[in-house]
């Protein structure tokens, strides 16, 4: 399965047209944890992160967030994932002033 692809629930590959783009944004991710809000008009929201810093990592995750329960946001790869609407995901650093951008697609 191709990492970074668009897919409906079922799995299946789905297409995301330039018009359906909604918003992108850069965050400077810290050593406590951010809020990364999104768009609340969409049931299924498609978000892209790409984290550019190499001095250190970014997790993501709920309120909650730390280095040892989020989901690493490997240096300068794109990383995808599907979410619900009212969906709240937080963002934080082992080194304070990392560079997240965020790419929405409803």
């Amino acid at each position: 399965m191709a990492r970074g692809l668009p897919r409906d629930v079922n799995g299946k590959l789905s297409q995301v047209s330039a018009t359906q783009l909604t918003k992108c944004k850069s965050l400077t991710v810290g050593t406590a944890a951010v809020e990364i809000t999104f768009g609340a008009d969409s049931e299924r929201l498609f978000v892209t992160f790409q984290h550019l810093n190499a001095s250190g990592d970014i997790y993501i995750g709920g309120s909650d967030v730390t280095s040892a329960k989020g989901i690493k946001l490997a240096p300068n790869v794109i990383n995808s994932i599907t979410l619900t609407k009212g969906a709240t995901l937080y963002a934080i650093a082992t080194v304070a002033g990392q560079d997240l951008r965020v790419m929405e697609n409803i």
